[in-house]
C-alpha cells in the first residue's frame, strides 16, 4: 500500500467516526425533544419526513467497516425511535 492509500482509509476512517459520533448526538437529542413535542399532527409529520431522510443514510466506502457497523446500528436505532414514536401518534 502507498503511503496516499493509507491516508485515504486514515482519512474515511476518522470521517465515518465523526459521522456516527455527530449521529449519536442528535439521536440523543431526538430522545429529549420528542418528548416536549405535544402536537400530534406536527409530530407526525416531523418523523415521516425524518424516516424518509434516515432510509436514505449509506456509506459506500468499504474501508471502513468497523466504523460502518457501528453507523449501521445507529440507523436502527434511529428508526426503531421513529417507529415507536409513529406507532404512538
Amino acid at each position: 500500500m502507498t503511503t496516499n492509500t493509507i491516508n485515504k482509509y486514515k482519512i474515511n476512517d476518522i470521517a465515518v467516526a465523526y459521522l456516527n459520533y455527530f449521529m449519536q448526538e442528535k439521536l440523543d437529542e431526538m430522545r429529549v425533544n420528542l418528548q416536549k413535542i405535544n402536537d400530534i399532527e406536527v409530530m407526525q409529520s416531523f418523523l415521516e419526513e425524518q424516516k424518509v431522510i434516515v432510509l436514505s443514510f449509506s456509506i459506500g466506502e468499504t474501508t471502513v467497516d468497523d466504523e460502518r457497523e457501528k453507523f449501521e446500528n445507529l440507523k436502527r436505532q434511529y428508526l426503531t425511535l421513529l417507529d415507536l414514536y409513529l406507532s404512538r401518534s
